[in-house]
């Protein structure tokens, strides 16, 4: 049975409990779209070795997870004594009971370099902070223990992976005992370091907090902390944010974007956001500019011929009976490089917006990964599964939820344009559908503009006037691929790297020990708005789940040219299944490194042991070309016409 049958099998079977209704119509739709094979590419060209992990930092006490907790905090950072782990046994410091491993750090989050040093940030226990933020109440799975919000957010740590010396060392204790005690209070109410941007002797590493934005600022060259800045409102120089997420360079300038004080209702991101520019020294390293002002919280950045575009999540939303249009992520364009500064700030305007293509309000979808290559700006778009289950409750009080999941879900598409700074852009659909689930007034195609039960889904033309995507169905031809996370160019081509959540819902309904299913009762996926019950799960076949695990992880992706499709390179997250997203990659040189999310905390020995050696925690990974990928590719060219990626890296 072909790879993408089985992942829909199991999304019809187990994403919803359908009328016959929706059974007709959702159900329908994504049987028809998804329920073909879509066949990869043979052989692989690429290899992957894993540079650096993070470690089990805690002893987990199940019977007193607040002891755990504690712990960890009195003794940062981790409460976890080596010595006292015996074939993956361990004893808890403080209850004195035995415990079990658990690995708190989940996503390499912030990534950037200096020289030949990598710089990265982290985020302990990712997935429990969103299924939590989304109103989930007992989740919880063979890999992963959730103890509630107070409970999981842990301190990050920041680290430096040298390239040359293959040493990782953790950064985190300098901030610690600084001799400033705003630092160590800074990080202690960092929730993640989500971001990270360098230039000149600078290196700064920023995140999400409790209350605002922090950034913590080191000197490259000397590999020394300089001091940290909060961003919650206190003073004219700190303003209110509430996110940050990419930097960039571009000629010479260091560029970043923010989220403002207001968060939009329905959680698709703050409805203010700015372009800062750094203008900041080694002495002075929180220095900056205000040269962009949008209406949404900024996400990607990148500069494609004389501009920067941001990709954005938030911005105006609309419920039912509603005027506005512009939901989900809009595409802005700066002024001309040139020209970007304080004076141009409120010149940045939305070129695009996702209602562009998307029907649906309640499908809406946030600004994803975006990169300019072969003389196209492409684009995409990202949102947790379950927010859109929880927007269409939201807009549609008193509708039956049953099947909202599979009516709003939407997998991540991909656009690409050119011509964006002229009065007509040439605009195309490369991943996505070319109808869509709309919930409307029955026996009509208007939107739905009640509470009421006179409404229905139906399927639609997108509003590209129903314009089929060029190479493939949105998520990449797998309808698991919910996040595009980040794009690079590499070797002069395009990768593309996914958040792929099968394995979420995998062994959240079924114990998969050596790749039987459970015949025990299995437990709901409690998600909120989008809860899975264990009757819909129970009419999955024993062999769909055990053929469809083989292909759980993210999927790393690679667009050759502007004539070509994305092409496989992985499906299941780089060898470790438990990477279920590919969070960042970075060049440096002619290397390539990849960062990846993986908040499986209690994916550790003894547990992996059954998990095929799988490890939770996030990884660094560096990729290189196979031999096979240079005879595919290479062996046409002499010495002098060689281009540049035909020269073969050595492993650092």
């Amino acid at each position: 049975m072909g790879l993408r049958r089985i992942l829909v099998l199991l999304s019809i079977a187990a994403l919803a409990s359908c009328t016959s209704q929706a059974q007709n119509v959702v159900q329908k739709y994504w049987s028809d779209n998804y329920g073909v094979s879509v066949p990869a590419p043979d052989g692989k060209f690429y290899q992957y070795s894993r540079l650096a992990k993070a470690q089990p930092d805690e002893c987990f006490d199940p019977s007193n997870p607040t002891l755990s907790q504690q712990s960890f905090f009195a003794n940062y950072p981790n409460d976890l004594d080596p010595t006292t782990v015996v074939n993956g046994a361990c004893t808890n410091s403080l209850s004195r009971k035995p415990g079990q491993l658990k690995t708190n750090q989940a996503y390499l989050w912030g990534f950037t370099s200096w020289g030949h040093d990598l710089w990265f940030g982290t985020i302990a226990n990712t997935l429990c902070l969103v299924a939590e933020g989304m109103g989930a109440a007992n989740f919880a799975m063979n890999t992963v223990e959730c103890q509630g919000l107070a409970q999981d957010v842990r301190p990050p740590r920041i680290f430096l992976y040298d390239t040359k010396t293959a040493q990782l060392t953790d950064m985190t204790p300098q901030v610690f005992n600084s001799i400033n005690p705003a630092d160590k209070y800074n990080l202690m109410h960092t929730t993640g370091l989500r971001s990270a941007g360098s230039l000149g002797d600078v290196v700064l590493i920023a995140g999400i907090a409790q209350g605002g934005v922090s950034m913590f600022a080191f000197n490259g060259r000397t590999r020394t902390f300089i001091g940290s800045a909060f961003y919650n409102g206190s003073d004219a120089a700190h303003p209110k944010y509430t996110n940050i997420r990419q930097w960039l360079v571009t000629n010479n300038n260091l560029y970043v974007g923010v989220a403002g004080n207001t968060v939009n209702q329905i959680g698709f991101g703050a409805t203010s956001g700015y372009i800062l520019h750094w203008i900041g020294s080694a002495a002075n390293p929180f220095n900056f500019e205000t040269v962009g002002i949008l209406n949404a919280d900024p996400a990607y950045l990148a500069r494609y011929q004389d501009r920067l575009f941001v990709t954005t999540w938030g911005g105006n939303q609309s419920g039912p009976g509603g005027t506005d249009t512009a939901y989900g992520t809009q595409l802005y364009m700066s002024p001309g490089i040139s020209k970007i500064g304080t004076a141009t700030a409120a010149q940045w305007k939305p070129i695009w917006k996702y209602s562009d293509y998307e029907v649906e309000p309640s499908g809406a979808m946030g600004g994803g990964a975006l990169a300019a290559h072969d003389g196209w700006l492409y684009w995409s778009t990202m949102t947790p599964p379950g927010a859109q289950a929880q927007a269409f409750a939201s807009m549609y009080k008193n509708a039956p939820s049953d099947y909202a999941f599979l009516g709003s879900y939407r997998p991540t598409a991909m656009f690409r344009g050119k011509f964006l700074d002229s009065a007509t852009p040439q605009i195309q659909l490369l991943y996505g559908n070319q109808r869509l689930p709309k919930y409307v007034e029955q026996g009509t195609t208007s939107r739905c503009t009640n509470t009421g039960p006179t409404c229905e889904w139906a399927i639609v033309p997108n509003n590209m006037s129903g314009t089929p995507a060029l190479y493939g169905l949105a998520g990449y031809n797998n309808p698991f691929n919910s996040y595009t996370w980040w794009m690079t160019t590499y070797n002069g081509e395009l990768f593309i790297g996914t958040f792929d959540w099968s394995y979420i819902l995998f062994e959240s309904l079924f114990d998969l020990t050596n790749g039987q299913q459970s015949t025990a009762a299995l437990p709901d996926l409690d998600l909120g708005a989008a809860s899975i019950s264990t009757a819909d799960a129970n009419t999955i076949p024993p062999e769909v789940i055990a053929a469809a695990r083989e292909f759980e992880g993210a999927d790393l992706l690679r667009i050759h040219s502007s004539s070509d499709p994305a092409y496989v390179v992985d499906l299941d997250g780089m060898g470790n299944f438990s990477n279920y997203g590919v969070r960042n990659m970075l060049q440096l040189g002619s290397q390539l490194y990849i960062g990846t999310a993986n908040p499986f905390n209690l994916l550790n020995p003894p547990i992996n042991a059954n998990y095929e050696d799988q490890l939770g925690g996030w990884e660094l990974l560096h990729m290189k070309p196979t031999d096979l990928w240079y005879q595919t590719y290479c062996s046409a060219y002499t010495a002098t016409t060689m281009p540049s990626y035909c020269v073969q890296p050595t492993t650092p």
